[in-house]
């Protein structure tokens, strides 16, 4: 599944800008009003690939021990959790949305600041819907086409309500502590550059035009995440 990581927070700002000027397109038909500057953060995203993420990544594979990298995705999963909290309560998953909070008890207790995730191994799993997906769910069309520097492709609605997760995320966490804010900003943008080399993974490097082949199957997955199960007939 193409995810929007929470990460994606990194410049979210410009992002909402631009969404508040764009008008909502449909999933089901490739519009890209916003082509010119989606491709240029598309090649901005490519050179932060080939020559930041991909560098570091190999260099972090090498130096770093499974166990600290597993840590450092565990941390990341876990200041995440909040936002399925949100996600699940949009589409009244009230179960859902509580087991998302005792998760984030869990892994910040018992799991010493989300190091380790105690949660799952209690068997504490639940469903993690997208903000672009729940909002699907609620009868909110996904918007026009968007790709985030240091994030991907998005939608112009997702990516304001997941500006406004976030921006209340850090709100809270600040009121915690400076320290963990910060912490939490490193650990999104890093997390969120590392994500782009599983979003370019599929894209055929033989193409001659990358930017069609991840713009086409962004819309593949929006489509499918926004169109409603079919309905059961009645046995007669």
């Amino acid at each position: 599944m193409h995810r929007l990581p929470i990460a994606s927070h990194t410049l979210a700002a410009l992002a909402l800008g631009l969404g508040l000027v764009a008008w909502p397109g449909s999933a089901r038909a490739i519009s890209d009003p916003l082509e010119p500057f989606n491709r240029a953060m598309f090649a901005f995203n490519d050179a932060v690939l080939d020559y930041v993420v991909t560098p570091v990544g190999g260099l972090a594979e090498r130096w770093l021990p499974p166990a600290v990298r597993q840590a450092g995705r565990n941390m990341y999963a876990n200041l995440s959790e909040p936002e399925f909290i949100v996600t699940n309560l949009l589409q009244g998953n009230f179960r859902e949305a509580r087991i998302s909070l005792e998760r984030v008890a869990v892994n910040t207790t018992l799991g010493i600041g989300g190091i380790f995730d105690r949660a799952t191994e209690l068997g504490f799993t639940t469903p993690q819907p997208e903000p672009g997906e729940a909002m699907c769910r609620l009868g909110v069309p996904p918007g026009t086409y968007l790709v985030l520097p240091l994030v991907g492709s998005a939608n112009v609605n997702s990516t304001a309500v997941l500006t406004t997760l976030w921006v209340g995320h850090l709100y809270v966490i600040g009121l915690i502590s400076t320290t963990l804010l910060y912490a939490d900003i490193a650990i999104d943008v890093t997390i969120g550059a590392a994500m782009l080399r599983h979003s370019a993974d599929p894209i055929d490097a033989m193409s001659s035009d990358p930017y069609n082949v991840q713009r086409y199957e962004y819309f593949e997955y929006i489509d499918s995440a926004c169109t409603p199960p079919a309905a059961v007939r009645p046995v007669s």
